[in-house]
């Protein structure tokens, strides 16, 4: 928890000169279950909090928290621009492993993953480091 708070408040003072270009945001995966018995249940399967901004042109950053049970830091990251060819993101983020594993559950027409991907990859698909990524031949073609 103190790794996270942390990490929270370096990106907030590193980008306290454009606060404008903060963005607070978030999404709750919830299920109802009612039967015709006694046990109806309501469980809340996701709960994400997310805090993006640019602190210039180049930079931007991303701070994406679990807080399902216990508050848990998923993505948490630095990105510079480069240009559209080259692009440097350091810090916790996604495993680019697939098209899949890359995109949000809240856009993708179905919230769980296919088991596939679920049981290939690790629980939650991250890992801490440094990636070189970026677009080529008029945004036709992608690296990581």
């Amino acid at each position: 928890m103190r790794k996270f708070l942390s990490l929270c408040l370096m990106f907030v003072f590193c980008s306290g000169a454009s606060a404008e270009n903060i963005k607070i945001g978030g999404f709750i995966h919830s299920r109802f279950s009612a039967e015709r018995t006694e046990n109806d249940s309501f469980t809340i399967k996701r709960a994400r909090i997310k805090l993006t901004g640019n602190l210039d042109d180049r930079f931007s950053f991303k701070i994406l928290t679990g807080m399902e049970l216990n508050p848990l830091l998923l993505d948490a990251y630095i990105e510079c621009r480069l240009s559209d060819w080259l692009k440097i993101k350091t810090g916790q983020f996604k495993i680019p492993v697939s098209a899949e594993a890359l995109t949000s559950t809240t856009k993708t027409d179905e919230i769980n993953k296919y088991q596939f991907i679920s049981q290939m990859l690790p629980s939650k698909c991250r890992d801490i480091g440094v990636e070189i990524f970026g677009k080529l031949q008029d945004k036709k073609i992608s690296y990581f």
